[in-house]
């Protein structure tokens, strides 16, 4: 009776100096919630978290699939800093408001077509973290009397790194 109860101290010791280590002095990050959800023709697609690339800058602003993860995805470029507005991005504004562009792995874009192009809407800016609104109709680059691909439907939220 004396070996079982010195063997469960000795368990119970082992258990409790394992579970009670140092990591929990230092909480892990956040949890990375970006987002970028749409429906291409019609079909849902997301991308979140770690999938996603963002940056901004004086310049501008963009929102993307990261290329060495992902073989398609959206991508958002936008001028100026980001703030609760509608951004119209066709190819006579490419250069002052911006352009959208679906890859898959061709690219689809508002950028060069005539007849391509999309709005994106910043519903919030709550420090470096914004969120909105975006469809489009994009042509193949290149290649515009061929069929546009339609986004709609699409929201995101993304958090800008300090």
């Amino acid at each position: 009776m004396k070996t079982i109860k010195t063997t469960f101290v000795v368990l119970f010791t082992a258990v409790l100096s394992i579970s009670c280590n140092k990591s929990d002095d230092n909480p892990s990050p956040p949890a990375n919630d970006n987002f970028i959800r749409c429906k291409v023709d019609g079909v849902n697609y997301e991308i979140t978290g770690n999938q996603i690339y963002n940056y901004k800058d004086t310049s501008g602003f963009n929102i993307g699939f990261n290329n060495a993860i992902l073989t398609s995805g959206i991508d958002m470029a936008l001028s100026g800093i980001p703030m609760v507005q509608t951004y119209t991005c066709n190819p006579s504004n490419i250069t002052t408001v911006g352009r959208l562009q679906y890859r898959s792995p061709d690219i689809y874009s508002t950028a060069f077509c005539s007849d391509s192009s999309g709005t994106v809407i910043i519903t919030s800016v709550n420090g470096n973290t914004i969120q909105g609104t975006f469809s489009f109709s994009g042509k193949r680059l290149l290649l515009c009397t061929q069929a546009a691909t339609v986004i709609t439907d699409g929201t995101f939220k993304i958090t800008y790194p300090n």
